[in-house]
């Protein structure tokens, strides 16, 4: 589970990603394309998003069948729910 100390909405449009970092100290980034949302985390303590996107795997979720690529960030925390969760007062 990552518990986010930040996280933002880098692109909205197709795909729709966001980065950020975790409590750990480990950044991490979030993808949503073709129907698929995945999470990505740094193998090692990093602000640098380039080593999440390298990093290890932490979830892919198929979300729906449709060639879709755009998604709210609350739907986005929603299906991450198990992986994901927002420290106490990190705002989106």
């Amino acid at each position: 589970m990552i518990t986010a100390t930040s996280i933002k909405q880098t692109l909205k449009a197709w795909p729709s990603e966001w980065e950020g970092i975790g409590i750990s100290g480990h950044s991490f980034y979030i993808r949503y394309r073709h129907g698929i949302l995945t999470l990505h985390s740094s193998k090692i303590p990093s602000t640098d998003v380039w080593d999440a996107v390298d990093g290890k795997w932490i979830a892919q979720i198929e979300v729906t069948k449709e060639n879709d690529g755009i998604m709210s960030t609350v739907k986005m925390l929603h299906h991450l729910q198990p992986y994901l969760k927002l420290a106490k007062g990190v705002s989106l």
